[in-house]
């Protein structure tokens, strides 16, 4: 099985990379704690000659304090552990600051960084690409993960590359925040073959559901922000529907970079958007009982509106529901199934044929694995590449332009050589990815 390396950066990328990883291990161990899919294990982790699982992964951050904390959380789970030489720490943070963390302290951990990456690059038997988990609000997540991303780019250019970022709440976590995300997600578009656009407003919404509480720890956040990466991203082989059912493929599929190609077609549109279900709490697991069919009419009808959440669902067809405007629209997507019994997964029921755009060469990419998502016995995951996202780009976008013309916080970003044409040019590329994806719904 192809390998993936994952680059987890800043405070958000560390303690979402610990979550996933972890939601990877216990993917792919059955209820005795032995290895179920070996494939999913050789995928993220590496068996060491005493037994030990380490993780394929470097972290880095502009302070200690965070990968310490990731490397004893792994350490006391007791199923895996994060490398020894694994990590990158500088001696303070990058203050918020998106210039700091990508023309200085970028450059700086580079090289060191990327002889990290070089080593368990060449731990892998078979190398199937980067995946750098990062928030965009912060510095170092934002200034750092796009300086190295853009550094992997050149050192590694026939590789896959996908970027999974944070995108900031719209109420604000950080007064630049609407900064920082403009200026990395100009670059990223460039540099990155992908790039999954996680919404902290949209994610909170479904824990809020899930839990029936505003107040939601960043622990619970990061969980089911794993789950929903995990779901897509662990190994899974192809499907094809035959009769009322499906057939599992004998092999797995070509991994990440066959992934990355089905989903952005064209390089005008790199940006994704994942849905995963069954959503609940954990109390409620024990009395759920699901089955393919409502899993997949579920998705199908997720995926047609752009909702993220599995209760308060538009359940109209797109043709009775919103305007032509507003509607989802999609370029291609790939669903994932996950669980017991898959041959009895109505396949012809997926995907919503009414809401792909008519030019996109491959429209829907089935996959499927007998291995459970963590504690659900069946769950649906899909990664789309759709006009969903760019509503919250344009909302951030737009904010940041409001701050820019008045000149706020200007000089912070320049006395590390961004300039006021940097974030012209910035801007002028997010426009366009915004004016790209809202033409979709036209």
């Amino acid at each position: 099985m192809a390998s993936i390396v994952t680059v987890q950066v800043g405070q958000a990328g560390n303690q979402m990379g610990f979550e996933y990883l972890d939601t990877v291990a216990r993917t792919a161990l059955n209820d005795a704690g032995h290895a179920a899919d070996h494939d999913g294990l050789n995928q993220h982790f590496v068996e060491e000659r005493d037994g030990s699982r380490t993780a394929r992964a470097v972290a880095v951050d502009m302070e200690p304090k965070v990968i310490a904390t990731v490397v004893r959380k792994a350490i006391r789970g007791g199923v895996w552990s994060y490398h020894s030489d694994c990590g990158y720490a500088g001696a303070r943070g990058a203050g918020n600051n998106w210039a700091r963390g990508y023309g200085a302290d970028g450059p700086a951990a580079g090289p060191a960084v990327l002889e990290l990456v070089r080593k368990q690059v060449e731990r892998c038997d078979t190398f199937s690409g980067f995946v750098m988990q990062m928030s965009v609000a912060g510095g170092t997540g934002s200034g750092v993960g796009t300086r190295l991303t853009e550094m992997l780019r050149d050192t590694y250019p026939r590789e896959a590359i996908m970027n999974q970022i944070v995108w900031p709440y719209a109420a604000g976590e950080v007064i630049v925040q609407n900064y920082n995300a403009v200026l990395s997600l100009s670059r990223l578009a460039k540099a990155s073959d992908a790039v999954v656009v996680v919404e902290n407003d949209a994610m909170h919404d479904v824990c809020s559901r899930i839990l029936g509480t505003k107040n939601i720890s960043i622990e619970a956040l990061n969980a089911e922000i794993a789950r929903h990466i995990a779901g897509f991203l662990c190994p899974a082989r192809g499907m094809d529907p035959v009769g009322d059912g499906a057939v599992l493929a004998d092999l797995n599929d070509g991994g990440l970079p066959d992934l990355l190609q089905t989903l952005c077609p064209h390089p005008d549109y790199k940006l994704l958007t994942v849905q995963s279900i069954p959503q609940m709490a954990d109390t409620h697991r024990a009395f759920a009982n699901y089955h393919w069919p409502s899993l997949l009419k579920t998705a199908k009808q997720m995926l047609a509106t752009g909702w993220p959440c599995q209760e308060g669902l538009n359940w109209r067809k797109p043709s009775q529901g919103p305007p032509q405007g507003e509607r989802n629209r999609v370029l291609a997507s790939a669903v994932t199934l996950r669980g017991s019994t898959l041959k009895d997964a109505p396949l012809t029921e997926f995907p919503p044929t009414d809401c792909y755009v008519e030019w996109s060469p491959v429209r829907n990419r089935c996959r499927g694995s007998p291995f459970r998502l963590v504690e659900h016995d069946k769950s649906v995951t899909v990664l789309s590449n759709s006009s969903r996202v760019w509503k919250p780009i344009e909302q951030c976008t737009s904010r940041a332009w409001g701050t820019f013309v008045s000149r706020a916080f200007l000089h912070q970003y320049s006395k590390y050589g961004t300039s006021e044409d940097d974030f012209v040019d910035s801007f002028v590329q997010v426009e366009q990815i915004i004016k790209n994806y809202h033409e979709l719904c036209k």
